[in-house]
């Protein structure tokens, strides 16, 4: 059956940054930008490698230093003291100017090629770790330390913020398609392909579309938040099932929680509820996996929650929002509206009508 979207209060599930020239989609909203995050990225047309270079920046101070600089550099007598002035200079600049994460694409020939320590070459990618590998090519980010040392409260603040969202964007990036770049192989679609995610031929099912329409879950493969093994078939354990999409991110997923925890213990029979913790898309993101025991933990949920891995973010990309909320009968069928929010009466009256219909 067609399926409609209803609109509510929820979280932007596809917000984020797309830096189409290093091929990642980072789930970081643009609003750091205005408390000083900085986005570089940098195609393959400029460097051997693509790469992205993200930064805390505070603009102000950067000004403030470099305006007195200018008024002192001509009164400096020798090269001498110049020197040591350029060397104090840096060092003021480097308080307000903090690089928070790196993320660089080589292709897979010439990342093994460097992964030989005697490739005079190898330094380049020391310090990084894998992030993922697509498009025939290996994806590597580092995140290395930084401190705000020397900053005022809001700045100080403010590089915190911006340093602990872009921690955790960067390891759950998404990758895709790097565009206009012929010298790396791409060919695909867009989605999640880190390692333990399993490709298979998804030409013959129907992906959701850009207003979030789903009509029909197809074969997948997934874990559980233990690691767990889960796919289609568990849909078949009851005739109807509650997918409720959500992610650690969001504020209205993780207040409905305790509700659903209790719905799920008094619930009919025939009924069932599983939820997709959306922007946990790898067994290696073990610090989400974490975050999200911890929540359904807190909400004493015991029904089943499951990552979303390469076919699982593929199905779900179409969804503009989390939570959102839907059935699901035996065979894979989504059999009701999308249910933007959260909307846990209306959940309970969409499974109630569904149940009436079919006993």
């Amino acid at each position: 059956m067609a399926t409609t979207l209803t609109l509510g209060s929820g979280c932007k599930n596809q917000e984020g940054m797309t830096l189409e020239k290093v091929g990642v989609f980072l789930p970081l909203d643009e609003s750091y930008k205005e408390k000083g995050l900085v986005v570089q990225q940098i195609g393959n047309s400029m460097t051997h490698f693509p790469c992205a270079m993200i930064t805390f920046s505070d603009e102000t101070e950067i000004e403030r230093i470099l305006s007195e600089a200018d008024k002192k550099w001509n009164l400096l007598p020798d090269d001498a003291d110049q020197d040591a002035f350029l060397n104090q200079l840096y060092a003021d600049l480097g308080v307000h100017q903090k690089l928070l994460a790196q993320i660089m694409v080589i292709p897979n020939d010439e990342y093994k090629e460097l992964l030989n320590p005697e490739n005079e070459n190898s330094e380049i990618i020391a310090g990084f770790s894998m992030l993922g590998e697509k498009y025939g090519s290996t994806y590597l980010y580092d995140i290395p330390e930084s401190d705000s040392e020397g900053m005022e409260e809001d700045e100080s603040a403010r590089f915190e913020e911006c340093k602990s969202a872009v921690g955790k964007a960067v390891k759950k990036a998404r990758l895709i398609k790097i565009e206009d770049e012929p010298d790396l192989e791409s060919t695909g679609a867009s989605g999640t392909d880190f390692e333990d995610s399993n490709a298979q031929d998804d030409s013959d099912y129907e992906k959701p579309s850009d207003d979030g329409e789903l009509s029909f879950i197809p074969d997948f493969e997934s874990v559980d938040l233990d690691g767990n093994k889960v796919g289609r078939e568990i849909f078949s354990r009851k005739k109807i099932t509650v997918v409720n999409v959500w992610g650690t991110f969001c504020g209205p997923c993780i207040q409905e929680m305790p509700e659903l925890a209790s719905w799920a213990k008094d619930m009919d029979k025939d009924a069932q509820i599983i939820g997709i913790v959306c922007d946990v898309t790898s067994q290696k993101d073990s610090g989400g996996i974490e975050e999200a025991k911890s929540i359904i933990g807190d909400a004493g949920a015991d029904f089943t929650n499951i990552l979303a891995l390469g076919d699982v973010a593929d199905f779900i990309s179409g969804l503009q929002y989390v939570p959102t909320t839907f059935l699901v009968d035996s065979n894979g069928r989504v059999v009701s509206e999308m249910i933007v929010g959260a909307q846990v009466e209306k959940y309970k009256s969409a499974l109630t009508d569904w149940l009436e219909e079919n006993r």
